[in-house]
């Protein structure tokens, strides 16, 4: 058995399954474009990044006042 040159999973080829199809549509798609798509809708861009965090301290917040509260 063989870890996935990907995601580093045992696979019996260089390639897992899952990791061939992500293969198949870069090749289809070309890298650039499959970069700017993943980019697009998995990285958070500062701004979004800022409103979760302030929405993560809102909420520890609240959380802490009805801790406090009980």
């Amino acid at each position: 058995m063989f870890s996935c040159a990907v995601c580093e999973e045992f696979s019996m080829y260089n390639l897992c399954s899952d990791c061939r199809v992500i293969r198949h549509i870069t090749t289809l798609n070309g890298k650039k474009r499959v970069l700017e798509v993943l980019e697009n809708i998995f990285q958070r861009s500062e701004d979004k990044q800022d409103n979760k965090i302030q929405i993560e301290l809102k909420n520890e917040i609240e959380n802490r006042k009805c801790n406090l509260k009980k």
